[in-house]
């Protein structure tokens, strides 16, 4: 995945092997308040000037065939013995600007 802003300079961020991946212009603690939910809705959260990036080896299924506690179906669960999983992160540098000039 790359991500760069509108001057080139950004991120790449490679999955050894694979991963999966979410990018939000809020934090995590603006969709869930913590014990004391708030009841928020999508229309209730407004973008902060921030991006934050979620990388998971892989996403299971939130729920099964009810909205009372059902597990995922097994074919959506993820194994205990599937949790290893690496990444890495390259800067990209196409602009940027030091004490003394711009350099592109």
């Amino acid at each position: 995945m790359i991500l760069k802003d509108d001057k080139g300079n950004g991120f790449i961020f490679d999955g050894l092997p694979k991963f999966s991946f979410s990018i939000h212009q809020n934090s995590k603690a603006d969709y869930d308040g913590g014990i004391e939910k708030a009841q928020k809705h999508l229309k209730d959260i407004k973008p902060q000037n921030l991006i934050q990036v979620i990388i998971d080896k892989k996403q299971m299924g939130v729920g099964g065939d009810d909205s009372w506690g059902a597990k995922p179906h097994q074919k959506y669960m993820i194994n205990s013995d599937d949790f290893i999983h690496s990444y890495k992160i390259t800067p990209i540098f196409k602009s940027f600007k030091n004490s003394k000039n711009e350099i592109n």
